[in-house]
């Protein structure tokens, strides 16, 4: 028979309580750090999985721009000037639709390697792959752009005609003075271009040779001396077409400012009419460049040069221009300033000239030009 005190239940002791409780708070924070690390995976993998949606939608818009879908497009013609970077260039290109996007071209000559840009004008088509778009930079224009300037010479002319592929500057001279293109305001007997060819910038294909550049120059010569009524205007001065072309010529050189091209032309017409010698600067280093002595300074020697250009030697106009004229000195030559000026010099370091009837008056600005270093002696 059992007693009492056996029938009665077993409490536990004291210490196996705490130790349930402990187990039991150990097994609710185990499930909190789960659930802690459970939504820092979802955050991380969230994370990952944007970045990897905006990488591949970069890697696919860069891909759509550097390979565009559809083929290309229309033919066209991109002008590259001189002194452009490749961003700038880029520029020109995303505005001829050529390509997309500036910064994904550049991200691609990142990736691939860099070009310099050659200045002139290219043949390509819209939507073309960076890759062609690279190719026909480092290949350089198939067109390039020759400028001609104001004041620009045939031997000038020629050496810059020299730079494009497959050109000489003797082939061009040689053209230039043959008589194979002619200018409608060249007289007979003249078989010299200097003065006929426009100052402009022209696209000059590198398999263009020198004759069919000269037509081009010619044409624009002609038609700009057409709209200024040329023959008209230069038959009312007394002259010919020719020769007013000549005096155009003169002003472009001696004229520094635009202001003062009418006034110069003047000078000419009235010395001309007194039978006085022009006493021009440049024609005398047209004629010591001619004869194959340029000089960046005339002496005194240099003015005693026989040469049909030295107009301190020789009376009346030189023989042919001595520069192309642009359309404002034209303009001069056949509308020249009303005055009575015999003379004029350089008295500004900007340019300006002081026009002066008397030699006396001459000499006062000489004096002038001299004080501020702009004449020697």
């Amino acid at each position: 028979m059992r007693t009492m005190w056996q029938r009665m239940p077993r409490i536990p002791a004291r210490h196996s309580l705490a130790r349930s409780r402990s187990r039991a708070s150990r097994a609710q924070g185990s499930a909190g750090r789960t659930r802690r690390v459970s939504r820092l995976t979802r955050a991380v993998v969230a994370a990952l999985a944007a970045i990897m949606l905006v990488v591949s939608s970069g890697a696919l818009w860069y891909q759509l721009q550097a390979d565009p879908l559809g083929g290309t497009g229309a033919t066209r013609l991109v002008a590259i000037q001189p002194g452009w970077t490749v961003t700038r260039a880029a520029q020109e290109l995303k505005a001829d639709k050529v390509i997309g996007s500036v910064s994904a071209f550049r991200a691609y000559l990142i990736l691939t390697g860099g070009v310099v840009v050659s200045p002139g004008t290219y043949v390509m088509r819209e939507r073309e792959p960076f890759g062609a778009v690279k190719a026909a930079l480092l290949e350089g224009p198939p067109v390039k752009a020759l400028v001609v300037p104001p004041g620009g010479t045939i031997s000038l002319i020629a050496r810059r005609v020299a730079r494009i592929p497959a050109h000489t500057a003797a082939a061009f001279t040689s053209a230039a003075t043959s008589g194979r293109v002619r200018s409608a305001y060249e007289p007979a007997g003249i078989d010299n271009l200097e003065g006929l060819l426009y100052p402009a910038t022209y696209s000059i294909g590198i398999k263009e040779g020198p004759v069919a550049m000269l037509k081009a120059m010619v044409a624009r010569f002609d038609a700009e001396a057409s709209l200024l009524h040329l023959t008209q205007m230069a038959a009312r001065l007394g002259v010919t077409p020719y020769e007013a072309v000549i005096v155009a010529s003169i002003v472009e050189k001696e004229a520094l400012l635009p202001a003062d091209k009418a006034k110069v032309a003047r000078v000419i017409y009235n010395r001309l009419a007194a039978g006085m010698p022009l006493q021009m600067d440049s024609t005398v280093y047209y004629g010591l460049a001619a004869a194959g002595r340029p000089v960046s300074r005339l002496t005194t020697a240099d003015l005693r040069f026989p040469s049909q250009y030295n107009t301190y030697a020789q009376a009346g106009l030189p023989p042919t221009p001595i520069a192309s004229p642009d359309a404002s000195a034209l303009r001069a030559a056949l509308n020249p300033a009303p005055g009575k000026w015999m003379y004029f010099v350089t008295v500004s370091r900007s340019g300006k000239e002081a026009f002066s009837v008397t030699y006396s008056e001459q000499l006062a600005n000489e004096r002038i030009a001299r004080s501020r270093g702009l004449l020697g002696g």
